[in-house]
């Protein structure tokens, strides 16, 4: 073989591992975008399930639950402060 063949050969080699490593990572960037567009569809239906009136009924019962316990608590605790404990 001469010493043309041969360099035409081994630059054929490098061509082809250079294109075998972008097709690698071309399949890697193309499954990691796949998740990605997965991960969004289920963050989209998230949000669209808080806009729902049911979601935003009990968030406003729960805070005011929190504020009603917030109350209790003081209550009891000035009323602790009152009978000398």
């Amino acid at each position: 073989m001469s010493p043309e063949m041969r360099e035409a050969n081994a630059k054929i080699k490098e061509l082809q591992n250079s294109l075998d490593r972008f097709k690698k990572d071309n399949n890697h960037l193309y499954n990691r975008i796949a998740e990605l567009i997965e991960a969004n569809e289920k963050e989209v239906k998230n949000l669209k399930w808080i806009k729902d009136h049911d979601y935003i009924f009990l968030v406003d019962e729960n805070k005011k639950l929190h504020a009603e316990i917030r109350k209790l608590k003081e209550g009891a605790v000035d009323r602790a402060r009152k009978a000398g404990l």
